[in-house]
């Protein structure tokens, strides 16, 4: 029969489950934050760039043509367009680095149940244990009672 695990042991391995959890949903709490932080500095960038190629179109669309601040304006756009694209890449990778820390908060959610589970379960067999010795030792007691009679 296989040896069965001493709740105490599986009490701290609990615990130590418990505070992997909560560092699990700090960090998944931290990396929602910069989510949230990238996707306005997304949208802000993209207000950005859209406002430098308004101008850069309401320029071209002017009855008299001025090249240098066409150039300049295109120049501003390009750069605008730029920063978008940083924008969007670091939030696509803040949205990604989020989903893994879900994940990883999952994770050690399911463990910290296991843990929870095989604790009470561990707790409830040394409760057995300690009852069925109780009984044999009441058990033997009565049995020499009754042959010394």
């Amino acid at each position: 029969m296989a040896k069965r695990q001493d709740h105490r042991q599986i009490a701290k391995l609990a615990q130590v489950q418990h505070v992997r959890k909560a560092a699990a949903e700090a960090s998944m709490m931290a990396a929602s934050a910069a989510e949230t932080v990238s996707e306005t500095e997304h949208a802000d960038a993209e207000k950005v760039a859209v406002l430098a190629i308004g101008d850069w179109l309401g320029c071209m669309a002017q009855p008299w043509f001025e090249p240098e601040r066409a150039r300049d304006l295109a120049a501003v756009s390009v750069e605008r367009e730029g920063a978008l694209d940083a924008a969007v890449s670091a939030h696509a990778d803040a949205t990604e680095l989020r989903e893994r820390r879900v994940n990883a908060w999952r994770q050690a959610s399911a463990r910290v149940e296991l843990t929870d589970t095989m604790a009470k379960d561990a707790r409830r067999a040394a409760g057995r244990a300690r009852e069925e010795r109780r009984l044999t030792q009441l058990c033997d007691r009565v049995t020499f009672a009754w042959s010394q009679s």
